[in-house]
């Protein structure tokens, strides 16, 4: 069964903070540093369907470290996360403490955000409830621009059928 990837039951919140991998990490987040779809430690897989290392940032401007890291979503890259198919409550994190922000976020392809745009070291939060049924909860910015959106962090929790 070539090509075939082990999905880890995500039983309990699976947390993910985009950050650099050099900067602090946020505890019981998982660090997602940019780096493309693959198994990481902890037994989990995820990662960016493009290398999105360079835009991971660390602007040292907000106390809270889920906040004050991010990633800037690259024009058409999307983030996937193996899990077995069901359903998922999504919560992403947006915004930038460096800087203005212009973010769509989208999980499944239901719309979290759609331009919604927020000042420096302004942030938003939302959760959405969706069903995955090809073995990947996946996260995108739809046709936004590339670095237009600022993902922070991501927490992924079974939801009741």
């Amino acid at each position: 069964a070539g090509g075939v990837t082990a999905t880890a039951a995500v039983t309990a919140p699976f947390q993910v903070n985009f950050q650099p991998a050099a900067a602090p990490a946020v505890p019981g987040y998982a660090v997602d540093a940019g780096r493309v779809y693959a198994p990481r430690a902890g037994g989990r897989t995820y990662g960016w369907s493009v290398y999105q290392g360079a835009s991971a940032v660390d602007r040292n401007a907000n106390k809270n470290q889920l906040l004050d890291t991010n990633v800037g979503v690259l024009k058409g890259a999307r983030w996937d996360l193996a899990v077995p198919n069901g359903r998922y409550r999504v919560k992403v994190g947006i915004g930038d403490a460096g800087g203005p922000s212009t973010n769509t976020v989208r999980a499944e392809g239901a719309a979290l955000f759609s331009k919604a745009a927020l000042p420096r070291n302004t942030f938003a939060a939302r959760a959405v409830t969706v069903s995955v049924a090809d073995g990947k909860l996946t996260i995108d910015a739809g046709s936004s621009p590339g670095m237009s959106t600022r993902i922070d962090y991501l927490e992924v929790t079974p939801a009741a059928s």
